[in-house]
């Protein structure tokens, strides 16, 4: 258990919530980066399909991370970890659980966004038609 001098104040936590959401997806513009040059994939496709990874995984592991603190607290609300912090066992069951969800639902608004038919950890695709602006996003950049 953290003690509570080290956790961050109360106030400002949306700001923190999205500014790790922001780190997250520079982390995604990497990621991005580093498999173009490595597997040689186009690169527009390959950032969008980082960009949406990187905003899944990070907003359920964190978010998951605030619920499951706030469950674990509950009863104590005045408590510093409150809402912040619930300990590593939890997290160790969070993490890949939203890792796993994260991917999955990145990919699936990859798969969204561009038009293209990638299978994630589990497989959502062949529900519905795509949207137009899917086909005209596949239409452009695959003549890149």
């Amino acid at each position: 258990m953290l003690p509570t001098d080290v956790l961050p104040r109360r106030d400002r936590r949306l700001q923190r919530f999205l500014f790790r959401g922001a780190r997250s997806m520079v982390i995604g513009l990497f990621i991005a980066g580093i498999l173009t040059l490595v597997y040689h994939h186009n690169f527009w496709p390959t950032l969008i399909y980082s960009l949406c990874i990187a905003l899944g995984c990070w907003f359920f592991i964190d978010s998951g991370r605030v619920a499951v603190a706030g469950w674990v607290h509950r009863k104590q609300p005045e408590h510093g970890a409150y809402g912040q912090w619930p300990g590593w066992i939890w997290m160790i069951l969070i993490i890949p659980i939203g890792t796993v969800i994260g991917y999955t639902c990145g990919n699936a608004l990859g798969n969204w966004i561009t038009g293209y038919d990638n299978q994630g950890i589990v497989d959502l695709r062949g529900h519905g038609d795509k949207l137009p602006v899917s086909r005209i996003y596949a239409h452009l950049f695959k003549a890149m």
